[in-house]
């Protein structure tokens, strides 16, 4: 079976915090899907970060990233 990759972090912190994202072998770029703090995000926004980027999370929210160009294990 051969699917994209997703990420999901979910806080239930009531505080922000910093979330690392897993290095390159996971995937080098990661394109927003739902944002829970934001509605209006999602993959037609295009908002993107890079492998071991820094994510701020907004407390009690979640964050859904699917993987642009993983590398397959």
């Amino acid at each position: 079976i051969v699917d994209d990759s997703f990420l999901v972090i979910l806080s239930a912190s009531d505080t922000d915090l910093s979330w690392t994202l897993p290095p390159g072998g996971w995937g080098r770029r990661w394109i927003v899907t739902l944002d829970s703090d934001d509605p209006s995000v999602d993959e037609e926004s295009e908002v993107t970060f890079a492998a071991a980027q820094s994510v701020d999370i907004p407390s009690r929210s979640l964050l859904v990233l699917r993987s642009l160009d993983a590398q397959r294990r």
